[in-house]
């Protein structure tokens, strides 16, 4: 890949060559994204009597998303060289329960239903080919309504249920002990729609329908414990440990995901065991310093059953599925330094792994999972001030992102390359103007202004090492062996200005 296109004279297109923030000509790249979402939704609170408070949460919410290119595929003569996808959803869903409050316990029992429809749409074409896999002779050439290259069309119906129970029990006035059970129950249908939504394609293309499994349904029931304890000893100080155990179902759509390219019966829930403990400090005032607090925790989380697909720019996809563990220290504190200053720091510290990952190869164990910084830090330094009657909040950050592993889709597992660790500083400016003077229906207006990344650091939000597809030679009837092992990277923004404005009435 060149600054003018595949296979084409010119300099090699890549970050020390033609800049780091350089991009493809349109006419050789662009796309067109636009997403719209809406939601309603209403809150219901009827105090049935002093101690019990009826509670009801209703909500509808409705997405599409287009994704567009004339350009998907770089490589001449590709059926999947123009693309459109436009998958389209909706939710609805009611949250019922009860909070009554008893001398030593306060208990919230209730549960909740959602019913969703998902239908994914994706066609890769090249209008100026015709069908090259049709078993029958056609004049037709590629088009969105009769794709010549990959597509597909499907539709998941979802009904997830739930029935739950807890108590916050507090014998003493220092502590607190809420143990909870929530019973859940999730259930999926899938109809692959690809013969329905492009008739005709299937009957000319049928071998580049992605839709691999016929209709499918699943239904998946578990129990979600989890408990908690609180305990203040003393004014300053409180200790407090948790665990909970949490299941979610593999994410539905694509042409490379459960029920399409996975079968149903290799799907499964998702599963977490999630522990912690931790003490909080908090110190009204140490000299001139005022609401001091330290939080401190160690956790620890294993995530079992993972199906982990990989869709690769050539229209396949990887499979792995693995067990992973997560071990990590959080500390957070801050403080107010008299009355115009205000400070606070939190990091991260994690180590994060593997026991078992299981791909096309086989077996192997102890492997670092991909994509998790090993440690994050964030600083900052606010103040408050009024001047002229405004009040202003000027701040000043420092966020730090640790190395972290990427993933080697010419592999099919997390490579031992890394994406470098990066630091940024980051300015801003809170302003309240009074306005009642000026109009008297206008309470006050917000300005905040931000200025990210101020020293435009040069850095890589994202970086995998690609089996060859994308800049490559892949394309859906394409090799894909030239640039296999090349990292691909997604610059991230550089300096970037914000300014947003609100109103109060």
């Amino acid at each position: 890949m060149t600054i003018n296109g595949y296979q084409q004279p010119g300099e090699p297109f890549s970050q020390s060559t033609t800049g780091f923030y350089k991009t493809l000509p349109y006419n050789v790249n662009n796309k067109t994204d636009t997403n719209q979402i809406a939601m309603f939704y209403g809150k219901l609170l009827d105090p049935l009597s002093h101690s019990v408070n009826l509670h009801n949460y209703a909500y509808y919410v409705e997405g599409t998303r287009v994704h567009s290119t004339a350009l998907h595929d770089y490589v001449p003569g590709s059926e999947s060289r123009e693309e459109w996808n436009n998958p389209r959803s909706y939710w609805l869903g009611d949250k019922l329960w009860l909070g009554i409050k008893l001398p030593y316990n306060h208990v919230r029992v209730g549960g909740y239903v959602q019913t969703s429809r998902y239908q994914s749409q994706e066609d890769l074409f090249n209008s100026q080919l015709g069908f090259v896999n049709s078993p029958t002779p056609t004049n037709l050439t590629g088009s969105r309504a009769v794709p010549n290259g990959p597509f597909f069309s499907d539709i998941f119906h979802q009904l997830n249920a739930a029935i739950f129970l807890r108590d916050t029990i507090s014998p003493i006035s220092s502590l607190r002990i809420t143990p909870s059970l929530r019973y859940i129950n999730y259930s999926t249908d899938f109809t692959p729609n690809d013969q329905t939504h492009f008739p005709l394609a299937y009957q000319l293309n049928q071998v580049s329908a992605a839709s691999a499994y016929p209709s499918a349904s699943t239904t998946f029931s578990r129990l979600a414990p989890s408990i908690s304890i609180n305990w203040h000893p003393l004014r300053w100080l409180a200790a407090y440990a948790s665990y909970q155990r949490a299941y979610r179902q593999p994410e539905n759509g694509g042409g490379t995901g459960p029920y399409v390219a996975i079968p149903a019966s290799q799907v499964n829930l998702e599963q977490v065991g999630y522990y912690q403990a931790g003490l909080k400090m908090l110190w009204t005032h140490l000299g001139i310093l005022n609401n001091t607090y330290l939080n401190a925790n160690f956790f620890h989380a294993n995530f079992s059953h993972e199906l982990l697909p990989t869709a690769l720019s050539s229209f396949g996809f990887l499979l792995a599925k693995g067990f992973s563990v997560y071990n990590g220290v959080n500390i957070a504190a801050g403080t107010n330094i008299g009355y115009h200053v205000h400070a606070f720091m939190n990091a991260s510290f994690l180590h994060t792994y593997f026991r078992s990952f299981t791909n096309g190869s086989g077996t192997f164990y102890d492997v670092p999972v991909a994509y998790v910084p090993n440690h994050t830090v964030n600083l900052c330094v606010s103040g408050k001030y009024f001047v002229a009657g405004m009040l202003m909040k000027p701040s000043l950050s420092f966020q730090y992102n640790g190395s972290q592993y990427m993933y080697n889709n010419n592999t099919n597992i997390t490579s031992h390359q890394k994406i470098p660790s990066y630091g940024l500083i980051n300015l801003g400016m809170d302003l309240r103007i009074p306005m009642r003077k000026y109009i008297h229906a206008l309470h006050y207006v917000d300005v905040n202004a931000q200025i990210m990344n101020l020293f435009n650091r040069h850095y890589n939000g994202f970086e995998y090492i690609t089996a060859g597809g994308a800049y490559g030679s892949g394309g859906y009837t394409s090799p894909t062996s030239v640039g296999a092992g090349s990292i691909l990277a997604y610059p991230a923004a550089g300096r970037a200005f914000y300014v947003t404005v609100g109103a109060k009435f």
